[in-house]
């Protein structure tokens, strides 16, 4: 049995993050959550994350926002980040893997797909 890592969902829809944590409790791998990119920063920082899976589109800082402040954080440079969409708009992809993303899981999330893209993010 592979070994068991820590997921971090960060999406201000609660419905979107209840969904995407449903999803991913058939994994052997802990979930936690965060609604903003504020409560992303803290959990980073109290706990032991391995990935993070973050909304594109949220008020305040949003996920381009929380994944640059991120990667400016001492032991983040590297984390494997999946983003969150409701569309495929170029320019964000683009900014998104400029800043190191390994995916993007477009909603309405697909069970199968989401847990592909995670393994493949966790190898």
């Amino acid at each position: 049995m592979a070994e068991k890592k820590h997921i971090l969902v960060v999406d201000d829809d609660v419905m979107s993050l209840r969904r995407a944590e449903f999803i991913l409790k058939k994994t052997s791998h802990e979930i936690l959550t965060a609604e903003s990119g504020d409560e992303c920063i803290q959990k980073l920082q109290s706990n032991q994350v391995d990935l993070l899976v973050l909304d594109v589109k949220m008020p305040g800082k949003d996920g381009l926002e929380t994944l640059s402040e991120i990667r400016g954080m001492a032991g983040f440079e590297d984390l494997p980040v999946i983003f969150l969409t409701g569309t495929e708009d170029t320019e964000q992809m683009r900014e998104a893997e400029a800043l190191g993303a390994k995916d993007f899981a477009i909603k309405p999330l697909k069970p199968q797909e989401l847990m592909d893209q995670i393994e493949r993010a966790l190898e």
